[in-house]
């Protein structure tokens, strides 16, 4: 998906659309000028949902109404490739940076804020699933791990090889990989 096929007039609803189709139901802080620029992929898993985003400065929100026209409970885990971004939950503010993965959840209220050109992955998990083998998901809604380190290295390479190999793998193969 991208904006480029999109007139100018409608170039804010066109991107309200497109994140919902990709992550969930989400309005827009405000419209987005002509200049805005926003590519979108996405491939969905038996459940699971892998999708990178590249976008200019935008903002939006997940208030009341959009979490009642969410269809099922899941986790988001949103790994920064490039540039920078603004995530509140839950009224704390988390700055993400290249190199930072944030855990998310369909439950809660939330707001985002891309402040640079923006570059990311975003892995959608059934609750349930990732619940089943990360039974403390709920307590972590919001908190960060470093790419670069430890843990974070390992999950953040496992994200990138999804995503090299994941578009040409059958969906059975891939949620195994998950």
């Amino acid at each position: 998906w991208s904006l480029d096929h999109h007139i100018a007039s409608d170039l804010s609803d066109a991107w309200a659309e497109a994140l919902t189709g990709s992550f969930s139901p989400w309005s827009l802080q405000k419209g987005i000028d002509a200049e805005f620029s926003a590519k979108l992929r996405h491939r969905n898993y038996d459940g699971f949902r892998l999708s990178r985003c590249q976008c200019g400065p935008t903002s939006g929100f997940r208030s009341r109404g959009e979490l009642a026209n969410t269809d099922e409970e899941f986790y988001s885990i949103l790994y920064v490739l490039k540039g920078e971004e603004i995530v509140e939950i839950g009224g704390t503010e988390t700055f993400l940076s290249p190199g930072t993965i944030l855990l998310w959840d369909s439950e809660r209220p939330m707001k985002f804020n891309v402040r640079t050109d923006l570059e990311k992955l975003t892995l959608l998990t059934p609750a349930k699933e990732l619940e089943s083998v990360f039974p403390f998901a709920k307590e972590r809604v919001g908190s960060t791990i470093d790419s670069k380190n430890g843990p974070g290295t390992l999950f953040a390479n496992h994200l990138l090889t999804l995503e090299s190999i994941g578009w040409q793998m059958e969906p059975a193969q891939l949620k195994r990989s998950m």
